[in-house]
């Protein structure tokens, strides 16, 4: 069995290896398999953003003849969803204030916007959908919900992404003060992730 996910995001990687790490030697990714394709994120929502990247790998793998019997295909679609902004960044979070600009700046706006706000004004959530392919009758979704509210400032450097401004609902300190151990069982990527049945 070989599980192989639609994504080449290196911090991705890393944390879907340590979630998974059952299944260590069983997951790949598309560079291990020398696969270079290019998938455009255009579905209005997670679920469908996580069939369009799970469904192009598949077809690709098809087409080219490297797609065995036992292989399951995987994609996710995860983005941050702010009350205060009308659930923004959504399904942009990767994407928002455009490609280029550094998570940094991201994050610095997100706080701007906020600023002032009381707590019950700052409830946030991160969901991550999951969409599996084992062949062409077998499409599966998995989700995970991880709430939350925005923190005052940034905080932290473990993790990456809206980490440092992240803080889960009966904590005091963001996920990227919180460490990568807490966040790979109880973040919205473990939890979808941990649903899966493999075997």
């Amino acid at each position: 069995m070989r599980i192989i996910f639609a994504s080449n995001n290196e911090h991705k990687l890393k944390e879907i290896k340590k979630i998974l790490y059952k299944y260590k030697n069983n997951i790949f990714f598309m560079k291990d398999l020398n696969i270079n394709l290019e998938i455009e994120e255009n579905g209005k929502t997670f679920k469908e953003n996580a069939y369009l990247k799970a469904k192009a790998l598949y077809d690709y793998m098809t087409n080219h003849n490297i797609i065995k019997e036992n292989d399951i295909i995987l994609a996710d679609d995860t983005g941050l969803c702010i009350d205060y902004l009308d659930g923004k960044p959504g399904i942009f979070s990767a994407r928002y204030l455009g490609h280029d600009t550094s998570q940094q700046k991201k994050n610095e706006s997100i706080i701007e916007l906020m600023k002032g706000l009381a707590y019950d004004k700052r409830k946030a959530h991160f969901i991550c959908v999951i969409c599996l392919i084992k062949n062409k009758n077998i499409i599966e979704y998995y989700d995970g919900l991880f709430c939350g509210h925005i923190s005052n400032d940034i905080k932290g450097v473990d993790g990456f992404g809206y980490d440092p401004i992240f803080i889960p609902n009966g904590e005091t300190k963001s996920v990227a003060l919180l460490g990568e151990e807490y966040k790979n069982k109880y973040s919205h990527r473990a939890l979808a992730l941990k649903k899966i049945n493999f075997t």
